[in-house]
């Protein structure tokens, strides 16, 4: 059985080291800055892997939620598990429903004015000591 080399492999004779290239399509979370969050916020996103930047040592990573790609170095891959597409799609929400049931209970009952209330005219009043006012 013959082994098949890179031509770089024989020419140096070593291996080539590539524990630092990632699965593409694979989750990941970025860490947002400090800056960019408080106190009780997610120090992490989660993101799809996409690629390698150009221009810059970092990975390329799309965000699903809002269909932005940025570039960070600050990464952490889980590449046994790949994006589930299709949960995404099922989301639904129904806001327009809610409003509408909301609506039927703030009517107002037409018999009822509404206007300027006056304030509760004092029945009696008493002084500090106990003694009624005149």
């Amino acid at each position: 059985m013959s082994k098949i080399k890179l031509p770089r492999e024989a020419w140096n004779g070593r291996k080539l080291n590539v524990s630092h290239l990632r699965v593409f399509g694979s989750i990941s979370y970025v860490q947002v800055p400090r800056q960019k969050r408080s106190k009780l916020d997610d120090r992490s996103e989660k993101h799809v892997f996409v690629g390698y930047d150009y221009h810059s040592k970092g990975y390329r990573l799309f965000n699903p939620s809002n269909g932005k790609v940025l570039v960070s170095r600050d990464v952490e891959f889980i590449e046994e598990g790949q994006w589930s597409w299709e949960a995404q799609k099922e989301k639904s929400y129904h806001f327009l429903s809610y409003f509408g049931e909301e609506q039927d209970d703030m009517q107002l009952d037409q018999n009822v004015t509404l206007g300027p209330s006056k304030p509760p005219s004092p029945a009696h009043e008493e002084s500090s000591n106990g003694s009624p006012l005149k």
